[in-house]
C-alpha cells in the first residue's frame, strides 16, 4: 500500500484515490476551496516513487515533447532556461511549448468541469 507523509508523519493510503481522500483519513487539517479537484492550486505536493505509465488516451492529449517540459517545469521547478538547454531546443520553443500545453490543459479541465456540472 503507498504511503503519504505529511509533516514527517507517515501515513498509509489506497492506491487510485484524490489527495483529498488520503487527507480526510487523517488527522491533518486541509481546507479545500476547489473540493480538492486540483485547480484551485492552494496545496502543494511532491511526489515521490512510480508514476503509473499514461494511458493511451492521456499520450493521446499531450505531446511527449510537451508532457515533459510541464512536469519537468511545473512539478520538478525547472526554469525555462535550464529546460531549452536540457532538451536542446531554443527558449522561445520551450516557452510556446509550454504555453500551448497549459491551454490544452485549460481547455480539458474546463470541459472536464462543464461535464461534472451537467450531470450533477
Amino acid at each position: 500500500m503507498p504511503v503519504m507523509t505529511v509533516n514527517g508523519k507517515a501515513y498509509p493510503v489506497p492506491a487510485g484515490i484524490r489527495l483529498s481522500e488520503a487527507l480526510a483519513q487523517t488527522p491533518v487539517s486541509t481546507a479545500w476551496p476547489c473540493g480538492g479537484l486540483g485547480r484551485c492550486g492552494k496545496c502543494r505536493v511532491t511526489a515521490f516513487g512510480a508514476l503509473s505509465e499514461p494511458d493511451g488516451q492521456e499520450k493521446a492529449f499531450l505531446s511527449e515533447e510537451e508532457r515533459q517540459i510541464v512536469l519537468l517545469h511545473a512539478v520538478s521547478g525547472m526554469k525555462h532556461r535550464e529546460l531549452s538547454e536540457l532538451l536542446e531546443l531554443p527558449l522561445s520553443t520551450v516557452l510556446s511549448k509550454y504555453a500551448r500545453a497549459l491551454a490544452k490543459l485549460k481547455k480539458a479541465l474546463t470541459s472536464h468541469s462543464k461535464e461534472v456540472t451537467d450531470h450533477a
